[in-house]
C-alpha cells in the first residue's frame, strides 16, 4: 500500500522570461496528465513568488495552478510553506535585529497569545500577499503563520494509511544574501506542531519547509538548527524542503531514528539552459516494503520532456529496473527482500553541478591521451588550458609554481590554519595555467591529495563541503576555483564552517580587476587563513627560459615563427617583447609576448580565418556573432575596459546565461575572450586590436556600438541603479576618450553623447554634456540650438544657464551669452550656489564681455569685464591658470580717476552692464528668452554679494 506525492519547490513566479516560464508550468501540468499514478498530495516547499507580491501570486494562481488543480485527482490537496523570495522585503523591518534580546526572543517562539502577537506585530506584514495564495489554494484550513502555534498539523487519510503533515516556517527571519545560519523555524513551534502530530499515532510523518536543516545551523545564542534537527529525528519524519535548486537527499542518524531530507530541484530557474535544471520531485511512501522512493525529473530541453535526474543520489540507492532511489522510511528496520545493498554510512555526496573530485587516478585519466601538436600549438598561443596541455610533457611550469607547490606541500601535515593563496593579475599572464599546474604537481606528488576543483566559472559553492571533502588519515584537499571573485566574499564562512579542519586548503584565481570591483579585500581572511595574495605579472629570464623549452618540446609547429631557432635564442625574443609591452603598461604582458613572438604578422590571419564564419553566425538577440565579438572588440581595442556581462545582455536583450552559454562559449572556445566573470574582454588587447582594424577595413562600422553600448548601459543603470558601478565611465569616460582622441574621432564623441542624452532626456546633466560635447568638437552653432530647445525644460539651474551661455558665446552671440551667465548668477533662493558655480560665471562673463567690447567697441563692457576680473580674485582656492584669466580681465579697463574699487561698485557695474548687453543679442537666439528667464532690469545680486564679501569669502573660498 503506497501513498504518492509530487513535490514542487523554487518557481520563483514574477515578469522574468515568461515565454519560458509558462512553458515549463505547461510541461510540469502535462507530467501530472501523463503519469498513471496520479498523486495523492501535492507540496509546495516555497519560493512560490519572486517578491512576495499580489501580482506575482496572481499571475501564479492563473497561469499554473489554476491549470495544476485540473489535472489533479478530484480532491487532491495541496500543501504549500512559504520561502526567503516569499517575503516581502518592503513590508516592516529587518525581523533579526531584535533576535540578539533574550526577551525578545522568547517571545517570538511562544506558542501562545503573546507569542502570535509578536509575529503579527514585527512579521506577518512581510508574509500578507502569501498568506492570501495559500488561502486561495492551500489545504490546511487555517492561517496557521498568523496561529499561536506558528505551526501546524494536518491530518490525512489515505489508502488506509494516517498521515501528519507538518508546515514550518523557515523564513520567519529572512532579510538578506547572509540569511544562511541565521535563520530558524522556532524550535517551539517545531515542538509544538510535532506534538500534535505524535497524538494523531500517524504511519508517516512529512514535515515540509523551504530551507535545508544547515540553513538554520548558526553561530547565533538563538540558532536552534541542530535541536530542529534532532527533534525531527525523534518524531521519525520525513523532511522536505527546497532552496538549493536542485535535486537531492540527505539521511542523518541511525536507521531506527532519523531525518530523511529530500530536497527538491527549482521548479523554475531559467529558460531553454543546460546550466540552470529545472525540476519536480515524485515521492511515494510504500508501507508494505518499509521504503520511500522517489524520482527525481530534471527537464531535457533537447527534448522537450522530463528525463530522470541520475545525480540526485549514489547509485547504490537506485531502485533495480526502476528511475528511482529508495530508502527505509524513518523508524524502519530494512527489509529482508530488499533488492539492492543498503549502505552501513551514507556515502560520500557528489559535488554539485560544475564542480569535480580529482584524485591521482583520476587526474591521469584526464591527461592519458596525448594532446597534439596542433593544441598545444593552440595553447601556447593564448587558448585557455586543459589539464593535459597545461601539464603535458615538456611543459615547464614557471617559478611560482614552484613556491606555490612548496607552500602546500609545506602544509599537509603541520599547518596551523587552512593555506589560501590567491593568483591574481591581469588577464593573459597565466593563473589558470598556474593553478592548474599547482594541483597537478600536488597529486602526481609524494602526499596523498585529493582536489576538488570548480570546472565551471558560474559553478554555486556546494552546500555541504565536509560531505564532499571527508577527513583521511594523512590525506589534505585542495580547493581549486578559477574566475573566483563571483564566490570569493563566500569563502571565508565555508572555511570557518569546517571549524578545526586544517586539511583543507585554496587555490584561487581571479583577475584583479574583476576581485576588486567585487569590493574583495585581504582583510576578510584575517583570523580565518594564511592568506596571501600572489601577483602574477611580466615574464624574467627563468621563466622565458621555462616557457621557450616547452615550444622546443613540440617540435616546430609549436615554435611558431621561431622555427628553426634554438631555445636560447626564442627565450630571448620572447623577454624582449615581454619588456616591451610591460614598460609600455600593456595588460597581460605575457600573453602579448607569446603572440608577438610566436605569430607576428600571422596573428591577423589567424583572426580573420576565426571571425570569417561569424559572419552569418547567429549570436542572441537577433545579432550575429560577429557583431556581438565586434562590441566587445571595439571597447578592448580602445582600452576601454568596462564592458560588463550586464551591459552586453541587457544590450542583446537576452538573459546572462544564455549569453554565458551561446556567443560567449564559442568565443572562448576559440580563445577570442578572455575569463572573468564581471567584465567582457578579448583575450588580449592585441587580438581586439588586430579585429578592430580588419573589421574597418573590410568596411564594417565598429564605431555603430559605442554609442549602442552606452545607452545600454545607461538604461541598464536606471532599470537597477545599485548594480551598475560603472556608469560614470559610460557616461562620461567614453566620450571624454574620444574627445581626446582627435578630430577624427569626434562624430564617435557625438554620438555618444547624443544617444545617452536622448536616453534620459529629463537628465540635466546629460543634457550639458551633449551641449559641452558639440562647443568641443567646434559644433557651437548646434549646442545652442540645442540648449535653446532643451534648456527651458530646466529653468533657472546655474548649471543650464551657464553651458548655454557658454554655447552661445561660442556660436559668436556674446550678447545672449552674457544675458544668460548675468542670470546664472543673480539671486534665486530656490537656486543656492554649488561649487564652481561662481567661479565658472564670472570666468564666462569675463571672456564674453572682452568679445562684446572688441565687436562694438564700446567702452563700457570693457569697464565690465574688468570688474569681472576683480570680483573673480575675491574667491579663495584660485589655480595658477583661473587666477591669471582674472588678472587679465582686470586689466581690460583701468579704475575711474580717484574712485577706488569696491565689492559693491563692482557688482552694479557688472548688473547694468549685463542689461546693456541683452540688447546685443542675436534676436533668432532671443527670442522670448526675457518671459522664460526675466528681463535683466529684474535681477538682483545679492546672494552673489553675500558670498563674495569678506566676511564669507575665506569661509566659501571657491565654494560659490
Amino acid at each position: 500500500m503506497s501513498v504518492r506525492w509530487l513535490h514542487i519547490s523554487d518557481v520563483h513566479e514574477c515578469l522574468r522570461e515568461e515565454f519560458h516560464r509558462e512553458g515549463m508550468y505547461n510541461a510540469i501540468v502535462e507530467e501530472v496528465r501523463r503519469r498513471l499514478e496520479k498523486p495523492d498530495l501535492v507540496f509546495f516547499t516555497g519560493d512560490l513568488a519572486f517578491a512576495g507580491t499580489a501580482s506575482e501570486y496572481e499571475l501564479l494562481q492563473r497561469r499554473f495552478l489554476t491549470p495544476l488543480q485540473a489535472a489533479l485527482p478530484d480532491g487532491c490537496p495541496i500543501f504549500t510553506v512559504p520561502g526567503n523570495h516569499d517575503v516581502n522585503r518592503k513590508r516592516a523591518g529587518n525581523p533579526r535585529s531584535w533576535m540578539t534580546d533574550i526577551d525578545q526572543q522568547q517571545a517570538f517562539q511562544q506558542v501562545d497569545a503573546d507569542g502570535r502577537q509578536k509575529r503579527v506585530d514585527m512579521i506577518l506584514p512581510r508574509f500578507e500577499s502569501y498568506r492570501a495564495i495559500e488561502k486561495s489554494v492551500g489545504a490546511w484550513g487555517d492561517d496557521w503563520l498568523a496561529s499561536e502555534m506558528g505551526a501546524i498539523c494536518a491530518v490525512r487519510e489515505i489508502s488506509g494509511r494516517r498521515l501528519a503533515i507538518v508546515g514550518i516556517n523557515t523564513a520567519w527571519l529572512c532579510h538578506d544574501e547572509k540569511d544562511w545560519g541565521h535563520l530558524t523555524a522556532g524550535k517551539t513551534m517545531v515542538e509544538a506542531a510535532l506534538k500534535k502530530a505524535h497524538q494523531a499515532s500517524p504511519d508517516l510523518t512529512i514535515v515540509l519547509g523551504h530551507h535545508p536543516l544547515a540553513a538554520m545551523m548558526g553561530e547565533e545564542e538563538w540558532s536552534d538548527g541542530e535541536r530542529i534537527r534532532m527533534r525531527l529525528e525523534q518524531a521519525n519524519a520525513v523532511y522536505l524542503h527546497g532552496h538549493m535548486h536542485r535535486s537531492g537527499t540527505q539521511r542523518a542518524g541511525d536507521s531506527m531514528q532519523s531525518v530523511l531530507a529530500i530536497q527538491a530541484p527549482s521548479g523554475f530557474q531559467g529558460g531553454d539552459s543546460s546550466i540552470w535544471r529545472n525540476g519536480i520531485m515524485w515521492g511515494e511512501a510504500n508501507f508494505d516494503t518499509g521504503r520511500l522512493i522517489v524520482e527525481p525529473k530534471r527537464w531535457n530541453d533537447d527534448h522537450r520532456e522530463y528525463v530522470f535526474d541520475s545525480d540526485t543520489a549514489a547509485s547504490n540507492y537506485r531502485v533495480k529496473g526502476r528511475d528511482a532511489f529508495a530508502y527505509l522510511l524513518p523508524g524502519r528496520l530494512p527489509a529482508s527482500e530488499v533488492p539492492f545493498p543498503w549502505p552501513l554510512e551514507p556515502p560520500v555526496e557528489s559535488p554539485p553541478e560544475g564542480w569535480q573530485i580529482i584524485d591521482a587516478a583520476q587526474l591521469a585519466d584526464l591527461t592519458a591521451t596525448r594532446p597534439t601538436a596542433k593544441q598545444m600549438s593552440d595553447w601556447f598561443d593564448g587558448s585557455f588550458p586543459r589539464w593535459e596541455v597545461a601539464t603535458a610533457e615538456g611543459v615547464h611550469p614557471r617559478q611560482v609554481v614552484d613556491n606555490l607547490v612548496r607552500w602546500f606541500e609545506a602544509a599537509h601535515h603541520a599547518a596551523p590554519r587552512s593555506l589560501v593563496r590567491l593568483l591574481t593579475g591581469a588577464g593573459g599572464e597565466g593563473k589558470s595555467a598556474a593553478l592548474l599546474q599547482t594541483v597537478a604537481a600536488l597529486l602526481r606528488g609524494g602526499q596523498s591529495w585529493s582536489c576538488l576543483w570548480r570546472q565551471s566559472s558560474i559553478g554555486e559553492l556546494p552546500a555541504e563541503w565536509p560531505k564532499l571533502m571527508p577527513r583521511k588519515d594523512g590525506h589534505a584537499w585542495i580547493v581549486a576555483i578559477d574566475d573566483a571573485e563571483n564566490v570569493g566574499r563566500k569563502l571565508p564562512d565555508v572555511l570557518r564552517g569546517l571549524g578545526a579542519r586544517t586539511d583543507v586548503h585554496l587555490i584561487l584565481a581571479a583577475r584583479e580587476a574583476d576581485w576588486t570591483l567585487r569590493g574583495l579585500q585581504d582583510g576578510m581572511w584575517h583570523g580565518v587563513a594564511d592568506y596571501r595574495r600572489v601577483q602574477i605579472a611580466g615574464l624574467d629570464e627563468m621563466d622565458a627560459r621555462r616557457v621557450a623549452d616547452g615550444w622546443a618540446a613540440w617540435g616546430d609547429e609549436a615554435m611558431g615563427k621561431l622555427r628553426g631557432q634554438t631555445p636560447e635564442r626564442a627565450a630571448k625574443v620572447l623577454l624582449d617583447n615581454a619588456r616591451e609591452l610591460a614598460a609600455n603598461r600593456e595588460e597581460g604582458a605575457l600573453l602579448g609576448a607569446l603572440l608577438i613572438t610566436r605569430e607576428g604578422e600571422a596573428l591577423r590571419e589567424r583572426v580573420i580565418r576565426l571571425m570569417t564564419p561569424w559572419q552569418v553566425a547567429e549570436g542572441v538577440g537577433g545579432r550575429l556573432l560577429l557583431d556581438i565579438y565586434a562590441m566587445i572588440a571595439a571597447m578592448h581595442a580602445e582600452n576601454q575596459l568596462y564592458l560588463s556581462r550586464t551591459v552586453l545582455a541587457y544590450a542583446l536583450e537576452c538573459e546572462e546565461v544564455d549569453l554565458e552559454h551561446g556567443p560567449l562559449r564559442t568565443l572562448r572556445r576559440e580563445a577570442m575572450v578572455d575569463g572573468g566573470t564581471t567584465y567582457i574582454l578579448t583575450r588580449h588587447r592585441k587580438i581586439a586590436e588586430v579585429a578592430r582594424d580588419w573589421l574597418v577595413d573590410s568596411g564594417y562600422n565598429v564605431d555603430q556600438w559605442f554609442p549602442f553600448l552606452a545607452r545600454a548601459a545607461l538604461l541598464d543603470f536606471l532599470k537597477r541603479r545599485p548594480r551598475n558601478s560603472d556608469i560614470n565611465s559610460w557616461q562620461w569616460d567614453l566620450t571624454k576618450y574620444f574627445l581626446d582622441s582627435g578630430p577624427s574621432r569626434w562624430p564617435v564623441a557625438r554620438a555618444i553623447a547624443k544617444a545617452l542624452f536622448t536616453t534620459d532626456p529629463d537628465d540635466p546633466f546629460l543634457l550639458t554634456g551633449y551641449a559641452r560635447t558639440l562647443r568641443e568638437t567646434e559644433q557651437p552653432g548646434l549646442a545652442l540650438a540645442l540648449m535653446r530647445e532643451h534648456a527651458p525644460n530646466f529653468a533657472g539651474r546655474r548649471d543650464i544657464l551657464l553651458e548655454w551661455s557658454v554655447a552661445a558665446g561660442a556660436a559668436g552671440d556674446s550678447g545672449l551669452s552674457i544675458w544668460l551667465a548675468g542670470r546664472s548668477l543673480a539671486d534665486d533662493r530656490n537656486e543656492p550656489f554649488k561649487p564652481n558655480n561662481i567661479k565658472l560665471s564670472l570666468a564666462g562673463l569675463g571672456l564674453a564681455f572682452g568679445a562684446l567690447a572688441a565687436d562694438t567697441g564700446k567702452h563700457k563692457f570693457s569697464v565690465a569685464q574688468a570688474a569681472c576680473g576683480r570680483l573673480g580674485m575675491r574667491l579663495g582656492g584660485l589655480d595658477t591658470r583661473t587666477r591669471s584669466y582674472f588678472e587679465r580681465y582686470a586689466s581690460a579697463a583701468p579704475g575711474a580717476a580717484g574712485i577706488p574699487s569696491s565689492l559693491e561698485r563692482d557688482i552694479a557695474t557688472l548688473s547694468c552692464s549685463v542689461g546693456e548687453a541683452s540688447y546685443e543679442a542675436e534676436p533668432d537666439n532671443s527670442h522670448g528668452l526675457d518671459a522664460l528667464i526675466g528681463e535683466p532690469d529684474s535681477y538682483h545680486y545679492k546672494m552673489l554679494t553675500a558670498a563674495l564679501s569678506d566676511k564669507n569669502r575665506s569661509r566659501h573660498n571657491d565654494r560659490g
